[in-house]
């Protein structure tokens, strides 16, 4: 979903570690509204999009991508089959939207579950390690 940013869509993170909150931050600074921040705990989740400055915490997967156009999904290699499931099965997906993750062990077929066939979807990885 577009965002009133210039068109950029409103970005969803789940998992916001060192990946996902550096890639917040960038994408923060670049004017992209950020939407659901996404943590196994509340409290990283608020600690995470403190850092990023935009965005509004969340433990569920599900309600964490309500409303962004771009979701991006940096959990570990092992979580992110379940993961890209739960978000697949979160909400109606439309052309344009994005779903993008961080795995360097997985193509971005994962994405592609039940619910998600609209949608494009997308690998990226890191060539260097994130602090």
């Amino acid at each position: 979903m577009l965002g009133r940013n210039g068109g950029k869509p409103v970005v969803a993170i789940v998992g916001a570690g060192r990946v996902g909150t550096a890639l917040g931050i960038l994408l923060a600074r670049r004017g992209y509204r950020i939407g659901g921040v996404v943590c196994r705990s509340a409290a990283r989740a608020e600690e995470a999009a403190a850092l990023i400055g935009d965005g509004t915490p969340h433990t569920d997967p599900r309600r964490g991508v309500q409303g962004a156009g771009l979701v991006l999904v940096a959990v570990p290699d092992a979580a992110l089959p379940g993961v890209a499931r739960s978000v697949a099965a979160a909400r109606p997906w439309n052309e344009g939207d994005l779903l993008v993750h961080t795995s360097g062990a997985a193509s971005a077929a994962v994405l592609r579950a039940p619910g998600a066939e609209r949608a494009l979807c997308l690998s990226i990885h890191p060539i260097q390690t994130v602090a």
